[in-house]
């Protein structure tokens, strides 16, 4: 896995944008919630289950590339499989146990979505990259993107 996060930095980046999304939700969640440690369990195992499933997508994607066309659409279906299923079977056991929230479960879960959405700020952050670019070249100081002409 560590090889993993060292060649592929676009998990690195997702990784930061899941754990950045979740602190942001954690925060809210402590100053709305009555229940701070129930809701914040929630939200934690919810978060190291996107960080897992993050990792095992990046992993899958990863082995199935190298695979024949057929095999690869078969491997990344069961292993997709897996990640929902184990989701669910974690959501059912904080259902019945009562411990922590199943509903900030899920949205520490959802934190997956952000961090793939947060991709390309830490991406441009990294690699220092103006925010607007056009057809791959940098703009200059002078020159800007007009609505709709982009």
């Amino acid at each position: 896995m560590i090889d993993l996060l060292k060649r592929n930095e676009t998990l690195r980046f997702m990784l930061y944008g899941i754990l950045v999304s979740g602190m942001v939700i954690g925060i809210i969640l402590a100053f709305i919630s009555g229940r701070i440690r129930y809701a914040l369990g929630g939200l934690i195992i919810g978060i190291c289950g996107a960080l897992a499933m993050a990792v095992h997508m990046a992993w899958a994607i990863e082995t199935g590339v190298d695979m024949d066309e057929k095999n690869a659409v078969s491997f990344m279906r069961k292993h997709t499989v897996i990640r929902y299923l184990a989701a669910c079977v974690i959501l059912a056991i904080i259902g019945i146990t009562d411990r922590v929230s199943p509903v900030t479960y899920v949205f520490g879960l959802l934190t997956v979505k952000t961090g793939a959405y947060m991709y390309p700020l830490f991406d441009r952050i990294a690699n220092k990259r103006p925010a607007k670019t056009r057809a791959g070249r940098k703009l200059s100081d002078k020159e800007t993107i007009k609505e709709g002409e982009d």
